[in-house]
């Protein structure tokens, strides 16, 4: 929330919202957003399905947020009722977006293997934006992701330490610059980005496998289309 309002964007603006996969470093802050939503709507005398919104993610992650609000007692979800929309996604099957273009899904390779973890490409405006959610090494990511002006790779570590980093299902920066080099990318921007390590030493690996521009994701950054 900080972030999205540190960036003068206006978290009330959202319409759609991507979950790539359970683990709640990338999902845990939907239950915030929607509580500030419907916090904000309510304070200005507005129905609290003004605070509705569109999440797009696969059956199985759908199951287990349903769950997940039961066991915690939000009372948020219920509130807003048919409002906040769940758009199941299944791999290859674009799903249109609320304001123009289309998020278009695939699974890939991440724990836990049957937990239906996926990346996705945007296509809005004429660009085409790819992510890789969580994953090691995907074949399926650099075929949907051809051509794409940027796709955002995760990063775990260096090549070296390759045995380390793909055990819990991640990639290495030589990883992410195979798969943007597959693809055909314009620009590959790596992120999900450990602490204490060397960030130039992996711009660097994966720009020596990319062989293009390579950018490390940061807070309020931005990249050129």
């Amino acid at each position: 929330m900080q972030i999205l309002i540190a960036a003068d964007i206006d978290p009330l603006a959202i319409q759609d919202v991507f979950i790539s996969h359970r683990h709640l470093d990338h999902a845990g802050g939907l239950e915030p957003l929607l509580l500030w939503r419907r916090v904000r709507v309510t304070q200005a005398g507005r129905p609290v399905t003004d605070a509705g919104l569109n999440v797009h993610t696969e059956q199985r992650v759908i199951d287990y947020f349903r769950r997940l609000y039961e066991v915690t007692g939000s009372n948020t979800p219920p509130l807003l009722g048919e409002a906040l929309a769940w758009r199941p996604l299944v791999d290859g099957q674009p799903s249109p977006l609320s304001h123009g273009g289309r998020l278009v899904p695939f699974l890939v390779d991440h724990a836990p293997p049957d937990g239906g973890a996926m990346g996705c490409v945007v296509e809005v405006d004429g660009f085409r934006i790819a992510y890789s959610g969580d994953t090691r090494p995907s074949d399926r990511l650099s075929d949907v992701a051809q051509g794409a002006d940027v796709l955002l790779h995760e990063v775990g570590g260096f090549d070296r330490d390759a045995d380390r980093v793909h055990t819990p299902a991640h990639s290495t920066a030589g990883d992410a610059g195979r798969v943007a080099r597959a693809a055909g990318v314009k620009v590959l921007c790596i992120t999900h980005l450990p602490a204490d390590i060397d960030l130039d030493g992996l711009q660097a690996e994966a720009r020596a496998a990319f062989g293009g521009p390579v950018i490390l994701a940061a807070d309020l950054g931005s990249i050129d289309l």
